[in-house]
């Protein structure tokens, strides 16, 4: 071998050896602490086989973690509260596990997270403090485990997560400055569930509208702004619980219409405006128990008409305008207890005759603190509700339901049932007890029946806003009902 060419390997061998010491230089094995700006301006590395922890009181910028390109467990910053943005770290393009970013109280944005695509597991944005955007996260398309947006008190939108498409779990709570969820408009399913609540000023989901369906449990809580549910309206199942609950101006659930089935519990609880079960009308099984609380305006539940079996507990309570539980006619199995307690006005059981006449009921029942109480003998004994004569369908006892809608504005219906043919007088009385006009009086045939009232006294003048009374007496039977009446 030529000298030449001798000198040429050995110089060769230098540099690659030379190489090679500095690739292993910069990959840094295990975990990464870095608590002061110091720490930061001192780092080297392409690669960290363990997590990344940023969190320091005293951290300005992260510039000197340019040279960064992956992580290979988790990223965690946080508690830095003069750190005011994350462009140190724009050539990361692969975190192994979760990120998560949390309590950064002067962090405005995310924009150093863009060359960011997917993350295998949990992705955490809570409580930082002065975040306005997500936009720092525009190219990031998928997350492995769960999306957690929470308590970021001044993010006011959801847009960079445009281009997000899938994540197990979602949940948006705490984020009192969000009007809407349009940047989750690719999202068409959740293998695991969705959480939306305390969200003060979120007024509708129609950014959900492509979800289909969610794996497990679905939530709706405490959204004191938001009055419909239209923007789950593709949702077609619910794998474990359902829950509605606490939302103060939520007046349906019609967005809910596309809903067959729910694998676990369904609760309908302290939902101060909901008037009627719309939205559940398709629903034929609850896999788990079945709640309908605290209700305030709660007036039918008949809309759960289709619905045949509940796995566990079926509750009634709490709800002080329910009359009846028409809705629960069709139910044939009730895995666990019955419980119907303290609905004031409610007065009609025999929907319940289906249930207990064919022992479907498997656990306990208690009925107490209704307007009747009625054993579960009584009920089997008084028989169903309505007899078939000469293929007609009649009732089988007088009954005057509540009004629907109520409250109302202009106009609201009220129905009542008569068993056998008679004089019929319906009346409309003031708060004070003053006749305010003759709604219906007349001679009818046993049926159900309908009258609208439009909210005028007897000489055609609006009333005032306030609280009506509308009483049936048909023969021997007198009955009462309130409604309020809205200008």
């Amino acid at each position: 071998m030529s000298l030449m060419k001798f000198v040429i390997k050995i110089i060769g061998k230098i540099v690659f050896f030379a190489l090679c010491s500095v690739c292993s230089a910069q990959v840094i094995e295990g975990h990464v602490l870095l608590s002061t700006q110091a720490d930061v301006n001192s780092f080297a590395g392409v690669s960290i086989t363990g997590d990344l922890i940023i969190h320091g009181n005293d951290i300005v910028e992260l510039e000197p973690l340019s040279t960064l390109i992956s992580v290979g467990e988790n990223l965690r910053i946080e508690a830095n509260l003069t750190l005011q943005n994350l462009n140190g770290l724009n050539n990361l393009t692969s975190v192994g596990m979760d990120l998560v970013v949390d309590s950064n109280g002067g962090l405005t944005n995310l924009d150093g997270l863009n060359n960011l695509t997917s993350l295998a597991r949990r992705l955490h944005i809570r409580n930082n403090d002065a975040l306005t955007n997500l936009d720092g996260l525009s190219n990031l398309t998928s997350v492995g485990g769960e999306l957690v947006l929470e308590y970021n008190v001044a993010l006011a939108n959801l847009d960079g997560l445009s281009n997000l498409s899938f994540v197990s779990h979602l949940s948006v709570a705490g984020q009192v400055s969000i009007t809407h969820l349009d940047g989750l408009n690719n999202l068409t399913s959740l293998a695991r569930g969705l959480y939306i609540g305390n969200n003060d000023a979120l007024t509708n989901l129609d950014g959900l509208s492509n979800l289909t369906s969610v794996g497990d449990g679905l939530v709706i809580h405490r959204n004191n702004s938001l009055q419909n549910l239209y923007g789950l309206s593709s949702i077609t199942y619910v794998g474990g619980h359902l829950g509605i609950k606490r939302n103060s101006l939520l007046t349906n659930l019609d967005g809910l219409a596309s809903i067959t089935s729910v694998g676990g519990s369904l609760s309908i609880s302290m939902n101060d405006s909901l008037t009627n079960l719309c939205g559940l009308s398709n629903i034929t099984s609850v896999g788990d128990y079945l709640a309908v609380r605290g209700n305030s305006l709660l007036t039918n539940i008949d809309d759960l008409s289709n619905l045949t079996s509940v796995g566990s507990d079926l509750f009634i309570d709490s709800n002080v305008l329910l009359t009846n539980l028409y809705g629960l006619s069709n139910i044939m199995y009730v895995g666990g207890s019955l419980e119907v307690k303290s609905n004031a006005v409610l007065n009609i059981f025999c929907e319940l005759y289906p249930l207990l006449s064919s022992n479907g009921l498997q656990g306990s029942y208690t009925v107490a603190d209704n307007l009747t109480n009625p054993t579960q003998q009584q009920i089997i004994d008084d028989g169903p509700c309505v007899t078939s004569i000469e293929n007609e369908l009649l009732p089988e006892d007088y009954h005057l339901l509540q009004n629907f809608p109520n409250p109302f504005n202009p106009t609201t219906t009220i129905m009542y049932c008569l068993p056998e043919a008679g004089t019929v007088s319906l009346t409309i009385y003031n708060i004070r007890g003053q006749e305010v006009t003759t709604a219906q009086e007349a001679s009818k045939p046993p049926g159900t029946y309908e009258v609208q009232w439009n909210g005028m006294d007897r000489i055609g003048r609006q009333v005032s806003t306030g609280v009506y009374f509308a009483r049936l007496q048909a023969g021997e039977y007198n009955q009462t009902i309130k409604m309020l009446y809205l200008r």
